[in-house]
């Protein structure tokens, strides 16, 4: 069965649940479980990664280039001040605050990598003040998402082939971000494996912090899947408008 990045942000949701009532009993049943589903669904994110989000991105590149050079061959000339007014259902994606809710995507994954760095050289005193950026952070990017299509998108308004290209950066940003998240998911199921293996002496704030961070990276890369249909939109908008 196909993993929706939506679910498993979801079922991410649910193993924070089961861990916060398992500190209630303290049973290294409850922690083990909670170990087997971070590794569980760290490997379905890590194949959503590397297959429909990839997919999806490839399709809108795909359109981009249609357009392009529907619009080469056409001659079209770009719309003018004395185009008419749209519409209000046309709309297109307002570039500067995608460029922003990648460029904060990418400063989250910084810290996260600073979490890592603390993990391997033993500075796990260092981890729940880390951590605190990264969410932080990734509140803030979902704020943007919260408030419907207001923030992200506007009427369109004389934009021409331009927007294309700019769309074409987005999605090659978009990528980089995609395979931090593939590595660093990676690298919390070997944490989580080493949790397991030493579930007898593991700290189980840790095991919380891991299943906090697991949750926080699938919501970044759930807010750049958002984008993708927000950029088809877009497309399609330009080429009528253009063309």
């Amino acid at each position: 069965m196909e993993s929706n990045i939506h679910d498993l942000v979801l079922e991410s949701m649910d193993t924070q649940l089961i861990l916060a009532e398992g500190f209630i009993d303290t049973t290294k049943k409850t922690l083990k479980k909670v170990i087997d589903k971070i590794i569980e669904l760290c490997k379905k994110f890590i194949s959503f990664l590397k297959d429909k989000l990839t997919k999806g991105l490839d399709a809108t590149e795909q359109m981009i280039a249609k357009v392009k050079k529907q619009y080469k061959e056409a001659g079209a000339t770009q719309p003018t001040a004395e185009t008419p007014p749209s519409d209000q259902s046309d709309r297109i994606v307002i570039i500067k605050v995608a460029e922003m809710v990648i460029r904060d995507s990418d400063a989250a994954l910084d810290i996260f990598g600073d979490i890592l760095s603390a993990y391997h050289f033993s500075r796990k005193e260092e981890i729940p003040s880390l951590a605190e950026e990264f969410f932080a952070i990734a509140k803030k990017i979902q704020a943007i998402f919260r408030d419907k299509d207001r923030r992200l998108m506007k009427p369109y308004h004389h934009e021409g082939v331009e927007v294309l290209d700019q769309i074409s950066n987005l999605i090659a940003s978009i990528r980089e971000v995609n395979s931090r998240c593939k590595s660093y998911a990676e690298s919390i199921v070997e944490i989580a494996n080493y949790c397991k293996k030493n579930s007898d002496t593991v700290d189980p704030k840790l095991v919380n912090t891991i299943a906090e961070l697991q949750n926080a990276i699938m919501l970044l890369c759930a807010n750049l899947v958002t984008l993708t249909p927000k950029f088809n939109q877009s497309i399609k908008t330009i080429k009528e408008k253009i063309m």
